[in-house]
């Protein structure tokens, strides 16, 4: 009596017959009665197709954040600027946590933004500048363009 009723509510909260990745009839394979897919392959992909989605949604956050600091320190550098204190940088916008790499030079941290260096101290950035293009790589007010 038990197992009819453990089984029953086992088909009311899994009424599904097939793998929701492939479509296979689960019937056809053996194991658990309230297995959800045919094989541990296809149970990865539907997950890993789940959790897309959202893997996109912060790579893109992230992606806005990278560019909105590189316009800041663009707008810096055209006001004729190397150097800025760090509450204008973070009423401009800026935001310290996100950068694309970071070097050690000469006992000093250099970090990058996309095409931009500079240096941070406790206080402010100092020598901001753009990096050195190499011969065939695009400007970035090109890429933006295109």
């Amino acid at each position: 009596m038990l197992f009819e009723e453990t089984r029953s509510i086992t088909n009311l909260l899994m009424p599904e017959c097939c793998c929701p990745e492939c479509g296979r009839a689960l019937t056809d394979f053996l194991g658990r009665v309230d297995r959800r897919f045919c094989s541990v392959e296809c149970k990865n992909k539907w997950h890993n197709k789940q959790r897309a989605p959202r893997r996109d949604k912060e790579a893109q956050r992230i992606v806005r954040i990278l560019y909105k600091n590189r316009s800041v320190l663009d707008r810096i550098m055209r006001l004729g600027f190397h150097s800025i204190d760090l509450p204008t940088l973070k009423y401009m916008g800026f935001s310290l946590a996100y950068f694309t790499s970071m070097d050690k030079v000469r006992h000093r941290l250099v970090y990058t933004c996309l095409d931009v260096s500079y240096e941070l101290t406790p206080s402010r950035i100092k020598n901001i500048r753009v990096l050195a293009e190499e011969p065939g790589c695009k400007s970035m007010e090109e890429e933006v363009a295109v």
